[in-house]
């Protein structure tokens, strides 16, 4: 798109509101294709840290606004200092495996973290909340849809749906889609004819911690069970965007053999120690096993896609 060099994350915290304001209706503006529109500035509030940020619209779907910004990711395992909790629950769970050698803890951190430095990430625009591009919205009219949004079950293979919990676990509401079956390659020729790309697995790691190089984007330590604290896992991070924090959903980056922000659910699946089971929302986990590197294979309603806009 051709901004100024001035779209910087250190111009856009110095700036004024209304400078911020023109500044994002000049971006909606000389973006042709796709279209977006500016909808205006919010403050947010993650853990200690504020941001305001510029928040667009697409097609129904809501994007944010990152300035280009040079900074600091990874995770430096000598730098961390694991509390008592979090050295017994590790320790348990080494002492639980079978027929695997044992390893310390900064052995395993090491293992799948990636490593501390600096990156360089341009401006951009990003979608807020991923999306399951195995699942397309389903008709509320159709009478087996409505069968499924009033929790009954239904024998039809087009159709899935599920309970969507609050942070207390009760269920809030049904949401109901049609499955279909589609390729990586599929998937990426899709956004691209939308004019957008994934983001880089370094990308979506700065976008995940915001800079933070701590292990997880809220800090060092994990709650003691899922519900404690669980607005650090739910809530929206300090760019507004709804990440890593669900386990089993898994986010597509450009790199093919690489997924991000969940393990799979095979650690909370297995009933691992409670340290193991938080671990793959850390900012820096990186699991290469889990991903598919064949472009024609179907992907399963785990992997989830955050479109990406560049504006330079």
């Amino acid at each position: 798109m051709g901004l100024s060099k001035t779209l910087s994350y250190e111009s856009w915290v110095e700036s004024t509101a209304e400078q911020k304001q023109s500044l994002c209706n000049e971006i909606a503006a000389r973006i042709a294709e796709p279209q977006f529109t500016f909808t205006g500035l919010k403050s947010h509030r993650y853990c200690e840290r504020e941001e305001v940020l510029g928040l667009f619209e697409h097609a129904g779907k809501e994007f944010v606004l990152i300035p280009a910004n040079e900074a600091a990711i990874g995770f430096d395992v000598n730098e961390f200092r694991p509390t008592d909790a979090q050295k017994e629950s590790f320790t348990q769970g080494q002492e639980e495996v079978r027929d695997v050698v044992p390893v310390t803890m900064p052995e395993f951190l090491e293992r799948f973290t990636t490593r501390s430095r600096t990156v360089k990430v341009g401006s951009m625009l990003v979608e807020c909340v991923p999306e399951k591009p195995s699942r397309l919205p389903a008709d509320p009219n159709l009478p087996e849809v409505q069968t499924l949004m009033r929790g009954e079950a239904s024998r039809l293979s087009e159709f899935r749906s599920e309970f969507i919990h609050d942070d207390e676990g009760a269920r809030k509401e049904i949401v109901v889609w049609r499955e279909r079956s589609i390729t990586r390659k599929e998937i990426e020729e899709e956004i691209r004819a939308q004019k957008f790309r994934l983001p880089t697995s370094d990308e979506w790691e700065y976008l995940c911690g915001g800079g933070a190089t701590t292990l997880f984007r809220w800090g060092d330590n994990n709650p003691s069970d899922w519900r404690e604290n669980a607005a650090y896992r739910y809530d929206r991070n300090c760019f507004f965007l709804d990440i890593a924090h669900d386990t089993y959903a898994l986010e597509a980056v450009t790199e093919p053999d690489v997924f991000r922000g969940g393990d799979g659910g095979g650690a909370e699946c297995s009933g691992d120690p409670i340290f193991y089971t938080w671990f793959p929302l850390a900012t820096a986990f990186l699991c290469r096993s889990l991903a598919n590197p064949q472009p024609e294979m179907h992907w399963s309603d785990r992997f989830q896609v955050r479109r990406v806009f560049d504006l330079e």
